[in-house]
């Protein structure tokens, strides 16, 4: 693998880690044997987002403490909490947060009695990439989740706002500490992890737990690649199109191509969060005009004009 790029290996939800008798089989190994084959332990970056502890029908019987022998195992150089760290108490989260070998992190979630973060000494980690590159990571939680927990209450637990805190700390990170880039590992719904995208321009990535969320099944690929889209009809093009057509109620779409990224082939089968926003990474507004037909001929034409240059 070429150590000349940034390569990062992220996951989150593993409390389900024993063999299966029908595929996949081999549970955890099979897994971790699956994190060195891309670099753990060597030249990867090795993330997690949280929820390892429960639930499963064996952490019924241990309460997630056989989990952390497992994770460490994992290479992993930096975690966040999730919220199913604690169905067992806070106790048990202290006792398994004791056995793991890697650092956890809570940036913005303070115990009010202690006054001290909740869970954790850190507030970020800094990861010396091939003694090269410098990265700044962020652990974010949102209130909605925290302040539910059943061995919570909101008089024992403050949460920072998430755009504050990770602007606050992205700037110390990148001046103070001389970070080349930012990382945020977060747990949270996509709507939060969006305003982030939206607000804090010192953060350089995000990473949340619900990018692999499935969003439905594409019953051919789609040709998301720069040629493609740009110079002749696509079906991910015309999908995109048909879509908006429907949400806004309008006679006919004209949509700039050059807002389709990723530049891949997306292989039929689940089609994930993860894969919607490699398609469609900007936040790009709609806007509904009446115009004329000679007006919407005009558009066209100026749109094929510099064919076949790849101008979108």
């Amino acid at each position: 693998m070429d150590t000349n790029f940034l390569h990062i290996l992220h996951f989150n939800d593993v409390y389900n880690v024993e063999e299966q008798k029908q595929e996949p089989v081999g549970g955890a190994a099979r897994f971790t044997t699956a994190l060195k084959s891309h670099g753990a332990g060597q030249h990867s970056i090795v993330l997690f987002s949280g929820d390892c502890l429960s639930p499963s029908y064996i952490s019924n019987i241990t309460y997630g403490q056989h989990i952390p022998s497992i994770m460490n195992k994992m290479y992993i150089q930096c975690s966040l909490f999730g919220n199913h760290e604690f169905d067992y108490g806070m106790n048990n989260f202290n006792e398994c947060m004791n056995q793991c070998n890697f650092p956890w992190i809570n940036s913005n979630v303070y115990d009010k009695e202690l006054n001290e973060l909740l869970g954790t000494k850190l507030s970020y980690k800094i990861i010396d990439y091939n003694n090269d590159i410098k990265i700044g990571i962020i652990g974010l939680i949102e209130k909605e989740w925290i302040e539910v927990i059943p061995c919570f209450t909101t008089s024992i637990i403050d949460v920072k706002d998430i755009i504050v805190t990770s602007r606050q700390l992205g700037t110390y990170l990148k001046i103070q500490k001389k970070c080349h880039f930012v990382i945020v590992l977060t747990h949270m719904r996509w709507f939060n992890d969006r305003l982030l995208a939206m607000n804090v321009p010192e953060i350089d990535l995000i990473l949340e737990k619900k990018l692999d969320k499935p969003l439905g099944r594409i019953e051919t690929d789609f040709d998301v690649r720069s040629n493609s889209v740009r110079l002749k009809e696509s079906n991910i093009g015309n999908f995109i199109c048909d879509i908006v057509l429907t949400a806004i109620e309008a006679d006919c779409v004209l949509f700039n191509t050059g807002t389709l990224r990723g530049d891949r082939i997306f292989k039929a089968g689940l089609f994930t969060l993860r894969d919607l926003m490699t398609i469609l990474p900007y936040l790009d507004k709609l806007s509904v005009i009446e115009i004329t037909g000679s007006q919407l001929i005009e558009a066209l034409e100026n749109s094929v004009s510099e064919y076949p240059k790849s101008e979108g």
